[in-house]
């Protein structure tokens, strides 16, 4: 990469010189503050915690999601927002081999199970030794579903299944009911 020193200003320069290895731990470092701060949030705040975590990650994936652009179906979705996320989050649709499809059409919507395989917020998790299913991770549910909301059109809700130290299974519905 050529940088033309009158084209980009000193951070710009910085940045793009900086490797893939310094990013990962200045996200790590940033992800262990976002921890320790919504742990303190939750002895303050209680339950209630949950649902501004939820909500402020809903407002950031929205935004995300306008960035991203609308998709036409949840596969295409889920691949573009995991495209974005690089090694932060690794989303896959997944389905028990007893079942048929990976995206069930229901009355008003789809549904499908989402399998976190690698995920930033859990290894914060486990590095600050904080719970799995607390506010950290309706952030996470917020952020996905605010970003799915707004590339589907749709209501989005995100139930967990099972949380575990190598991958999460979460359980996506999506409603035209609410839009």
């Amino acid at each position: 990469m050529v940088i033309k020193r009158e084209t980009y200003t000193d951070y710009e320069i910085e940045f793009a010189m900086r490797e893939k290895e310094d990013f990962e731990k200045s996200m790590q470092a940033l992800m262990d503050i976002v921890g320790a701060t919504v742990s303190t949030l939750e002895s303050v705040a209680g339950m209630g915690a949950r649902a501004m975590s939820y909500m402020a990650g809903k407002n950031i994936g929205k935004r995300i999601g306008r960035m991203i652009g609308r998709k036409p179906d949840v596969e295409t979705a889920i691949d573009a927002l995991t495209d974005l996320m690089g090694d932060a989050w690794k989303i896959e649709i997944w389905k028990p081999a007893t079942e048929k499809e990976l995206v069930k059409k229901t009355d008003k919507g789809f549904q499908c199970k989402l399998l976190f395989r690698d995920c930033i917020v859990r290894q914060t998790l486990e590095r600050e030794a904080i719970p799995q299913k607390g506010t950290m991770c309706y952030l996470t549910n917020g952020y996905v579903c605010g970003a799915l909301e707004v590339m589907l059109g749709m209501r989005g809700k995100l139930d967990f299944l099972h949380s575990g130290n190598n991958a999460c299974l979460k359980d996506l519905n999506l409603t035209r009911e609410g839009v």
